[in-house]
């Protein structure tokens, strides 16, 4: 089947069945055979067999987080979100192929090692994404930090670095209140990065965002005669740039596009 299994679909088959696609929450497989999902396995799937014929199935999914999974007579334990009212589901997409089969009466479930992908590689990638998503919460920190600060004492702080008497105290504030929106999003994305919404176009835009204004900031304190604190800042900016494209050459080295 070349297509996601939707949320209140039932498909029912006596043999294998593939899908090259996802299996939605609340989607249902019922089989006699193997399965295969060559995406995210997050709903219901239960193959219907007889005793020892238990150990001859098993079910793969690129991601392997079911609601329901049944093999014969043994059934995955239920996760904890199921079990509470409310409840949100934590597991986190670990983009490696796992299997569940039966042995010994329980339905185990490990890493795929016979699916054909490079697993190391698939985990170098990991903790070099890792990386990047660090990066990413570095920035947003510091510069939440910057814009929480000029919020609260916008004359003070800004003094660190600019002569005050050239600016407003509202102006300094509105850009603390920049500094707090672009924080959100560096953190947001990293995030949203970690539960495997992905991120990577963001996280490569800011290399070019932040050394566009490192060169920026220099440009104007050489060519305007702003005030040099501006460096300062522009050379931050370029840094956590620098630092940030490493992660993201690493995470592309470590799983290389075919």
């Amino acid at each position: 089947m070349k297509k996601t299994v939707g949320a209140g679909e039932v498909i029912e088959h006596d043999g294998d069945v593939v899908v090259v696609g996802d299996v939605a929450r609340d989607g249902r497989i019922i089989a006699r055979g193997d399965v295969f999902v060559w995406g995210s396995l997050l709903g219901e799937v239960e193959i219907n067999v007889d005793g020892d014929d238990a150990r001859d199935v098993s079910v793969h999914a690129m991601d392997m987080r079911p609601e329901v999974l049944r093999v014969g007579a043994a059934s995955m334990r239920a996760p904890a979100h199921l079990l509470y009212a409310g409840a949100v589901d934590e597991r986190v997409k670990r983009n490696v192929p796992e299997v569940a089969r039966v042995e010994k009466g329980e339905l185990v479930i490990s890493t795929d090692t016979h699916s054909g992908i490079d697993i190391d590689a698939v985990e170098r990638q990991a903790r070099a994404r890792k990386g990047a998503r660090r990066s990413a919460y570095l920035t947003g920190a510091y510069i939440g930090v910057a814009g929480a600060l000029l919020l609260i004492a916008p004359t003070t702080v800004f003094s660190i670095l600019f002569n005050t008497l050239d600016i407003a105290a509202t102006w300094i504030r509105v850009f603390g209140v920049l500094c707090l929106t672009f924080a959100s999003y560096y953190i947001g994305t990293a995030y949203g990065d970690a539960k495997g919404s992905g991120a990577e176009a963001f996280y490569a835009s800011t290399v070019v965002g932040r050394l566009f204004v490192f060169i920026a900031l220099t440009s104007l304190v050489v060519f305007t005669g702003a005030q040099r604190g501006l460096i300062v800042l522009g050379i931050i900016n370029a840094l956590s740039a620098l630092v940030m494209r490493a992660q993201l050459r690493a995470s592309r080295l470590a799983y290389p596009s075919p």
